[in-house]
């Protein structure tokens, strides 16, 4: 026995009434002081078992096969060494585990809803019971406030284990602080597919953070998304550079070796400027296929990724009082180059917001209450795509999968229009403008115009000008909403998703 480890520890990603994900590679590590180099550790869960030596200090155990769903309380997770060193993880179930990632929207958490939300809006009679098998881990960039920390925001230096002390949390004990779209989803999953599967998720917010902010070192290095002043690394944020990389580096970086079977991402809002914003989706791709790589999973390599479209956002209506704070900023070009995002990266599907906002004399239409129906959303999205439930033609808005143009004359191709494009609230289609020598302006016409897939329904709409088109954008101001403004969706009556494209010179 004197071959096992006498002194180590395990990471806090790990903790009792965690969620791990069924049918992956289980895999649980820690550290010890490099005396113990050499030695063993052990681990098991639901007769599985794995060891491990330590190496240069660290540690990493892959259990020797996988497990399908289970929500049977009483399951321990042992991870041990020598005599009497011992951690033991109580209660830990199998299921889903989710990621929900982004800014301030993912931070708003569900007492903010509870609390906030009018009398009888969606969400706001939210019942939080322990009797449906949710689990939740929340990490905040909150939880390591201030740029005079260690390690310090901006440089490469890596986080190698969980900033904060919660662990897993039973929804009685961490929902109110929780995401409110995070557990929006988590709920409508289980009561969908049943307490059988327990869901996990794990939050990481960062809110007022641009994409810069949360990109590995050696991605922003690739990208040049950022540059070294003054010996930190600064990216754009809203309008000046501020420290980036460090929400992976401190935040993401302690999960990436647990597996999840999806990605949720509601994130874009500070990215509107002129330098962000025309290289978010290509970033975006580029850093969601390094994430990939990096969770390093077996059946889930290739995780499926759902994003929300940002909604309406209104600036200050006329006699709002001088001084008085108003939360805007205008999203629209944002918007529309998420939209390209589906069409670069596999396996990505965007929730149509466009009409889910609806309020020009709300303070702060930056963070909308409209959380229950963003995750209702995504969560048939997600229900269409990972269980077979509903058809992501019905379940997903039409977004863009081409452009072709023609001279005078660009048509544009859709996907997820159910039984055919139409317009709601108008025999116009509206919401579409086309870019000429001198700019945007709106087309000369818009039309139904085909059937790019021969199957009978209509999926593709044509635009002319009076001179060459050399671009198309769709749903491209900030308070466009849903069927006002913008009105072309599926026969479902689901909202098409903005975009923007241009002609290659």
């Amino acid at each position: 026995m004197s071959n096992y480890a006498e002194q180590f520890t395990v990471s806090r990603v790990f903790g009792s009434n965690m969620v791990l994900q069924r049918n992956e590679r289980i895999r649980i590590w820690g550290w010890a002081n490099e005396c113990q180099n050499g030695r063993l550790v052990c681990a098991s869960f639901m007769g599985l078992r794995g060891e491990a030596l330590i190496e240069n200090g660290e540690w990493c155990i892959e259990f020797d096969g996988t497990l399908p769903e289970s929500s049977a309380p009483g399951n321990t997770l042992t991870v041990s060494g020598a005599p009497g060193v011992e951690y033991n993880f109580e209660n830990v179930l199998v299921g889903d585990v989710y990621m929900i990632i982004g800014q301030s929207n993912v931070r708003y958490n569900l007492e903010a809803i509870i609390k906030g939300a009018p009398e009888g809006y969606p969400g706001r009679d939210c019942v939080i019971t322990d009797t449906e098998n949710i689990r939740l881990n929340l990490s905040s960039i909150h939880d390591a406030d201030g740029n005079d920390i260690y390690p310090v925001r901006g440089t490469t230096e890596l986080c190698r284990d969980v900033r904060n002390l919660r662990g897993w949390r039973l929804p009685s004990e961490g929902a109110l602080e929780f995401s409110a779209i995070g557990y929006f989803v988590a709920q409508m999953l289980i009561r969908k597919v049943g307490n059988h599967i327990p869901i996990g998720v794990i939050e990481i917010d960062a809110d007022g953070q641009a994409l810069n902010m949360f990109l590995p070192n050696e991605l922003a290095d690739e990208l040049g998304t950022d540059e070294l002043i003054d010996g930190v690394y600064k990216g754009m944020f809203h309008v000046v550079p501020e420290p980036s990389r460090y929400v992976y580096n401190h935040f993401i970086y302690p999960f990436q070796k647990f597996a999840i079977c999806s990605l949720v991402w509601y994130q874009g809002e500070s990215d509107f400027n002129d330098v962000n914003a025309p290289v978010f989706a290509k970033n975006y791709t580029a850093f969601v296929t390094e994430l990939r790589r990096r969770f390093d999973m077996n059946e889930h390599r290739n995780f499926p990724v759902f994003m929300v479209e940002i909604p309406s956002c209104y600036p200050p209506y006329e006699g709002w009082p001088e001084g008085e704070l108003w939360a805007y900023i205008d999203m629209a070009r944002i918007r529309c180059e998420m939209g390209k995002i589906p069409n670069m990266l596999s396996d990505c599907y965007l929730a149509a917001s466009s009409d889910l906002w609806l309020d020009d004399r709300y303070w702060n239409s930056l963070h909308p209450y409209c959380k229950y129906p963003q995750a209702k959303r995504l969560t048939a999205m997600i229900l269409a795509r990972r269980f077979g439930i509903g058809e992501l033609e019905s379940a997903a808005g039409p977004q863009m999968t081409s452009v072709t143009y023609n001279g005078n004359k660009a048509s544009v191709a859709y996907r997820y229009v159910a039984e055919g494009l139409t317009s709601a609230a108008s025999s116009d289609i509206l919401g579409f403008e086309v870019k000429l020598s001198d700019g945007w302006h709106q087309p000369e016409d818009v039309r139904e115009y085909g059937d790019v897939n021969g199957d009978g329904i209509c999926d593709t709409i044509e635009l002319s000008a009076n001179e060459e088109i050399l671009g198309v954008r769709y749903n491209c101001k900030t308070d466009n909403y849903f069927p006002k403004h913008v009105n072309l969706c599926s026969s479902e009556g689901i909202p098409a998703i903005a975009f923007i494209d241009e002609k290659p010179v």
